[in-house]
């Protein structure tokens, strides 16, 4: 049944194809009746149309469910971009009632069926391995839902199964129903056979020249051969007469061929076929043999003899055969009188691997007496038989033209590439949802994803076959088309043999080869006029021109410890070996050294403030594209296939994200996986080939993590040189030096001996492998007598993100511990200390500051038991005389959040009319954040006692960490003391409006304060979005999109400290 949906409704609701389905379980006979959501809803659309939509749509299905009390709804994932579908189907758990949702996801990922692929010549091609793995699709699905018992996996079981590792992964999932397509049965209404269209599939796409012969149990005499036909082939069969079954044959109806009747003989289980591929005047015998299992030795004798006959037609002959001999078993195989007598005739077995899971044998194999002209074997899991069928590709010269004189290339299509549409879709682009994970490298991942598909969509990948990888920097479009033209006049010339047509071919050959010769000559010319005074440049056009730099000699095989490889796989993985572990065998031989680290600590306490500490700053959207600018256009692509063109266009919609990102993983302290992965060539030196010590390492790493190294760069740097921490002789690695200035200085120091008579003598030094003897160990230490961390930083650590309630200055009993706390803030009780001395400066008449600093220098003895400690109630107590300074450190993170203004009032009746009251003015801000952690922290808040929205209207203590700023911070309150206005009131309304420059996801806002303590003498927690008391009240997380202006109200309503 259907839903109805009124007509009057508008928008998604005026149509709906959600239905309602029986799920039968177990031979009981009983069903579970379900509802299945709309299949067109896409609540992760980019288009914000389709996505509102589908959001109201699937509300709307959802609340109808509940209506008609239906034990679960099935939703089905189609992709790893679930984050707002998942969302919504979380709040919708509570809000609707929805007793559970199944999640219907396939077993394995319908893009990852590379069998329909295998030989076209273009493909698409993903980037992104979570966008194939279904279980990492339910993984995020369910991590979002909170792990919530009432979301259930409805698991789609595949034609083709995953491996067993993959498989074991979805032991212990919450698996409420196994969807079976009706597409995986091999069986009609008979149980009969029938054929599996994807062998018809994998068939075509092999070319014409395809054979599928298969061995079938349930084939019976009586049906027709209608039963077992598939689209684009022929149907032969031999059935068996008792016991039913027999063998089938399915021949492409381009492939030119006959029966050979007279070459099948009763009582062997055969069908074989004369084919002439590609017209081909030699024809070639193909055939299929089944013997059964544990048969007597005459049968062997028979199937030898039978084969014999066709051997002795002298043709090229392959056969496939269900031989029941495991081939994996060498001994009895090779012993074998049926194996030995198909040796005797040449025929090889081609088939190394297994073809019967279950058992885990080989018993499916493919005999040719011409081994060499067979191109492939492979098989490939495809149907539920407990047999794997197996494929056989014969060559042909066209076949082997092609594949020796082309390449394929993956690239991106950037034909109807469009920048600015480009841009609009980065603008446009959910980039918040990718920062809800905790991990730095789910959060990269899920960018990635965000980045990739959106390109995708722009300019999605496509495989092409070209001649050679790369073409010659000279060859030009007019070049390329004057080739063409003389190889469609040859072709012309060769079919028509007229003297005319040879005439113009030659002459197209003959102008083609004179503009090559001069676009060689213009393009060098050029060259080397344009980069005259650029020595790399120049050497590079020369070793271009003279061949000098193009390695011709692939590496074809290796040889370790006297093996030789030659698979690329293994040879790629003794390469990765080799280079990860040369730097360990080298400096294994060489003898252990202390490190003596003395001078280089006196020489930085030497030069280095100590007052300075180094901090690497937040970087900014502005650094980000600054830094992404300067990096070249033509960048090597890292593993995450991300170009530095594509970078640099999108970076004025992506630099806020990137710079989120990049603040991120510093403020967590973890350089994400992704950027530190890179793809090594190796590169060959001189030597043997074979040798992999005679190769180094090309790294190529990710675009994005050159912002990142950049930034740390530059700001190490800029503190290094201002601390004058550089060595003077230092050449390498530094601006404006370079081995000249090292060449210059030493020539200097030589002429300058020769002049004083003195000799000189110089040791040179040439490292080998310089790079990989580099010593960490001794860098880290070096790197630990320079900067330190900031005083702030260090009293910080460990309450970053650590959410507390604020305390109340009247509150009784507080801890000791915490007044400990509080004294050791390195900054605040300093400021506090600068403020009251300053004060007592002003107030000391200047005739008496001399016997103030006596007062100064004599306080500890002379005061020593006359400091008067009073423990009371500043509401109760009567101060004996009033105060020229009263000091107050009751300021909350949000400056006026704990009552500061009213006690302070309440107090000055102690101070004197031209009393200095510390502090006397602060001001508080208010801004916009996102922070998911503490949002997270905030939502599993379990106080009973105070309601469960009682977590989200309490604000909370905190030192920020893991947030970003929506938007800067604004004033919110000003207060000033003493205040002496007549009548007192401290309450405050005030009005804010944030423009969001980025889409976000506003989880709350950052409470900031600014103080005079007295004079110039200040104390700040809002210089960079972040302090030692900050305050963050988290509200309900909102979506906040690109130039929308949010208007927040907040009042301050004080009680009366009396």
């Amino acid at each position: 049944m259907s839903s109805k949906i009124p007509e009057r409704i508008s928008g998604p609701c005026t149509r709906s194809d959600w239905g309602v389905y029986t799920i039968r379980s177990g031979t009981a006979k009983s069903s579970l009746i379900v509802g299945k959501i709309s299949p067109w809803l896409n609540l992760d659309s980019l288009n914000e149309t389709v996505r509102k939509n589908s959001e109201k749509a699937l509300h709307q299905e959802l609340c109808y469910s509940v209506h008609l009390s239906l034990p679960a709804v099935l939703v089905p994932l189609k992709s790893y971009n679930c984050v707002n579908l998942a969302q919504h189907i979380n709040t919708s758990i509570t809000d609707t009632h929805v007793q559970q949702v199944w999640v219907h996801v396939p077993m394995k990922s319908p893009e990852d069926d590379c069998d329909k692929h295998l030989f076209a010549d273009e493909e698409e091609v993903s980037g992104n391995e979570y966008e194939k793995d279904p279980w990492e699709w339910w993984n995020l699905f369910r991590t979002i839902c909170g792990n919530s018992k009432r979301v259930g996996l409805a698991l789609e079981i595949s034609a083709e199964l995953p491996s067993e590792e993959e498989l074991e992964r979805w032991c212990g999932e919450p698996i409420k129903a196994a969807i079976l397509p009706t597409s995986l049965f091999l069986t009609n209404k008979k149980a009969k056979y029938s054929t599996d269209s994807d062998w018809c599939q994998q068939a075509q796409g092999q070319g014409p020249g395809i054979l599928l012969p298969v061995p079938c149990s349930p084939l019976s005499a009586s049906d027709p051969d209608t039963l077992y036909s598939a689209t684009g082939f022929n149907t032969l069969r031999r059935d068996r007469m008792t016991n039913g079954g027999g063998i089938l044959a399915l021949v492409n109806n381009e492939l030119e061929f006959k029966r050979r009747m007279d070459l099948e003989q009763q009582g062997i289980e055969s069908i074989w076929l004369e084919v002439s591929p590609y017209k081909s005047n030699r024809s070639l015998i193909i055939g299929c043999v089944y013997r059964p299992p544990n048969q007597k030795k005459q049968l062997d004798i028979d199937i030898e003899e039978h084969i014999e006959r066709i051997h002795l037609l002298n043709k090229e002959t392959i056969f496939l055969t269900d031989i029941n001999i495991d081939y994996k078993n060498r001994p009895k195989y090779d012993n074998h009188r049926l194996i030995k007598g198909l040796r005797i005739m040449h025929f090889k077995q081609l088939v190394d691997f297994i073809t019967r899971p279950v058992s885990k044998t080989c018993l499916d194999h493919v005999y040719s007496n011409q081994p060499q002209r067979i191109s492939s074997v492979s098989c490939h899991n495809i149907g539920l038989a407990d047999h794997v069928p197996v494929f056989v590709v014969r060559k042909y010269a066209r076949d082997n033209h092609k594949a020796h004189n082309s390449t394929r290339i993956t690239y991106r299509n950037m034909k109807r590439f469009d920048e600015e549409a480009f841009k609009q879709s980065l603008q446009e682009a959910p980039w918040d949802t990718a920062f809800v994970f905790d991990d730095i490298d789910d959060i990269v991942h899920s960018w990635e994803d965000i980045f990739n598909s959106i390109l995708d969509s722009h300019c999605p990948w496509r495989v092409k076959r070209v001649k050679q990888d790369t073409q010659a920097p000279w060859m030009t479009k007019k070049v390329l088309k004057q080739l063409h033209t003389r190889d469609h006049l040859l072709k012309v010339a060769r079919l028509s043999d007229d003297s005319d047509d040879w005439s113009k071919y030659r002459a197209a050959r003959n102008y083609a080869v004179s503009m090559i010769r001069s676009a060689k000559r213009d393009f060098y010319a050029t060259s080397f006029q344009d980069n005259k005074n650029n020595p790399r440049a120049i050497w590079k056009s020369i070793k271009t021109l003279t061949g000098a730099n193009r390695n011709t000699d692939a590496i074809k095989k290796l040889e370790v410890d006297g093996r030789v490889i030659e698979e690329s796989s293994e040879m790629s993985e003794q390469f990765n070996c080799y280079f990860s572990s040369i730097a360990d065998k080298l400096r294994n031989q060489l003898c252990h050294v202390n490190y003596d680290l003395s001078k280089l600590i006196n020489f930085v306490a030497s030069r280095k403030d100590p007052d300075v500490s180094f901090m690497v700053p937040a970087i900014t959207s502005a650094q980000v594209s600054a830094i992404m600018m300067k990096i070249s256009s033509h960048k090597a692509t890292g593993i995450d296939g991300i170009s530095a063109r594509l970078l640099r266009i999108g970076m004025p919609a992506i630099a806020p994200c990137i710079a989120r990102l990049i603040n991120l993983s510093m403020s967590t302290g973890k350089f994400p996986t992704r950027w530190k992965t890179a793809k090594v060539t190796p590169l060959f030196k001189g030597g043997a080939l074979s040798d992999p010590s005679n190769y180094r390492p090309i790294s190529v790493l990710p675009v994005l993590s050159k912002i990142i190294e950049r930034h740390m760069y530059n700001s190490l740097y800029a503190f290094l040189t201002e601390q004058n921490l550089i060595y003077s002789r230092q050449s390498g690695f530094r601006k404006h030096h370079s081995t000249e200035t090292a060449l210059i200085k030493i020539v200097d120091e030589l002429l300058f001996n020769l002049d004083r008579n003195k000799v000189s003598g110089l040791v040179l030094v040439d490292y080998a492998k310089a790079f990989d003897m580099v010593d960490h160990e001794l860098l880290l230490k070096k790197l630990e007598t320079q900067p330190e961390l900031d005083n702030v930083s260090q009293f910080a650590k460990g309450y970053e993100d650590y959410l507390q309630c604020p305390l109340q200055p009247l509150m009784d009993n507080l801890e000791s511990q915490t007044y400990e706390i509080f004294e050791r803030d390195p900054i605040k009780y300093r400021q506090y200390q600068k403020a009251v001395h300053q004060a007592l400066l002003d107030r000391v008449p200047e005739d008496k500051k001399d016997s103030y600093v006596t007062l100064e220098t004599l306080k500890e003895e002379e005061w020593n038991g006359n400091v008067t400690v009073v423990s009371s109630d500043m509401r109760e107590w009567d101060a004996p005389e009033q105060a020229d300074i009263l000091v107050s450190e009751l300021l909350g993170s949000f400056g006026d959040n704990e009552l500061s203004p009213e006690c302070l009032d309440g107090a000055q009746r102690f101070l004197k009319d031209d009393g200095i009251s510390i502090p006397c003015e602060y001001t508080s801000f208010l801004a916009p954040i996102s922070a998911p952690k503490l949002h997270n922290e905030v939502s599993q808040g379990n106080d009973t006692t105070k309601g469960p929205l009682a977590p989200f209207e309490t604000p909370y203590v905190v030192r920020l960490h893991n947030i970003t700023a929506i938007a800067p911070p604004q004033q919110c309150f000003l207060f000033t003391h003493p205040n002496r206005a007549s009548r007192i009131d401290n309450s405050r309304v005030k009005s804010l409006e944030f423009e969001v420059k980025t889409s976000f996801t506003m989880h709350g806002f950052a409470g900031y304060f600014e103080t005079v303590l007295y004079g110039d003498i200040m104390l700040r927690t809002a210089v960079r979005y972040c302090g030692l008391d900050s305050k963050l009240p988290l509200l309900e997380k909102m979506h906040t999109e690109k130039g929308l202006v949010r208007v927040v109200y907040i009042t301050s309503r004080p009680s009366s400290p009396s």
